[in-house]
């Protein structure tokens, strides 16, 4: 790995952590492909959902040239970034994640056979259902 690339990834890992969205668009006109994964194999994404930070998770989302594809990347458990996300992030969080994409895969189980779609269902929260109905309707109006 070059120094250049290693150095955006350490620049990356604290825009993220300190939940700079300003930041992270400087890195990805530098060159770092925001929507790509760190040096442990995680998403960006992944990480700021693991560490609660909305803002960098919306600066990369709107730096994905394929918000879907962002969104419906699995990890070795099966698990997207929506699954885990649920207990981990705010409602808000959750419905901004929801709306990022109208094709996702909410369907698909991981490896413990639990669908994306049963997860949001068991929170039972109003602003969660509301962004799933939506997500649905603009996914079967496509």
């Amino acid at each position: 790995m070059s120094t250049l690339t290693s150095k955006l990834n350490s620049r990356m890992m604290a825009a993220v952590i300190l939940d700079d969205a300003r930041d992270i668009r400087r890195l990805a006109k530098d060159g770092l492909d925001v929507t790509g994964v760190n040096l442990n194999g995680d998403t960006w994404l992944d990480v700021a959902v693991a560490r609660n930070c909305m803002k960098a998770a919306a600066a990369i989302i709107m730096l994905a040239g394929s918000k879907t594809t962002l969104m419906n990347t699995v990890d070795t458990n099966g698990d997207t970034v929506l699954d885990k996300a649920v207990g981990v992030v705010s409602e808000k969080f959750l419905v901004m994640l929801l709306s990022a994409s109208d094709k996702l895969d909410l369907l698909r189980k991981n490896r413990t056979n639990v669908s994306t779609l049963d997860r949001l269902m068991k929170l039972n929260s109003k602003a969660v259902n509301d962004a799933l109905a939506r997500n649905w309707t603009m996914a079967l109006a496509a």
